[in-house]
């Protein structure tokens, strides 16, 4: 015969919990910061990398944009550094572009009241790109640091002193 046991009143209930402590909950905080600080440097470089290849593009629109403007005119336009003229010129609002052809469209962040620049936030300050252009087919451009280029065209940004300009695109 099976007899059932039911619970005395004189056996006490044991509470288990379910909860995390303290230390646990401590533990898996720091774990979660020490991740998020690991792939924050990540992100940091990728942004870096992404802004430089922006720039790069955009130096790159710019010389197809001169290579269209000799296509179209059979001469370079006149001027030889990043400049409201240029900007003019490129987008058709002047008198060197008599026919009014946009040759550039570029973003608003790419343009200020001096030309064509880096974005806000690439360098400290926002820099001009700049362009060099063999307007008298002599075969060298000067650059901002005197030195001279075997080239016909060039684009490029310049860093914080001349000396430290990366030219992005350069072609004959």
């Amino acid at each position: 015969m099976i007899t059932m046991r039911t619970p005395s009143s004189a056996t006490p209930t044991r509470h288990t919990s379910t909860g995390f402590t303290l230390i646990e909950l401590l533990v898996v905080i720091t774990i979660i910061a020490i991740l998020a600080g690991l792939s924050f440097a990540g992100v940091q470089g990728a942004l870096k990398s992404a802004k430089k290849a922006e720039v790069r593009a955009m130096a790159n629109q710019i010389k197809l944009g001169i290579e269209a403007y000799y296509a179209e005119y059979g001469y370079y336009p006149t001027a030889t550094v990043s400049d409201s003229t240029f900007l003019t010129t490129m987008t058709g609002t002047n008198t060197q572009n008599p026919r009014g052809i946009r040759f550039l469209e570029l973003p608003k962040k790419f343009t200020n009241s001096s030309g064509i620049v880096t974005p806000v936030n690439f360098y400290k300050t926002q820099i001009p790109f700049q362009i060099r252009i063999d307007t008298n087919f002599s075969g060298t451009i000067s650059a901002p640091d005197t030195t001279s280029i075997k080239q016909s065209v060039a684009v490029g940004v310049q860093g914080t002193t001349p000396d430290d300009t990366n030219w992005i695109a350069t072609w004959k």
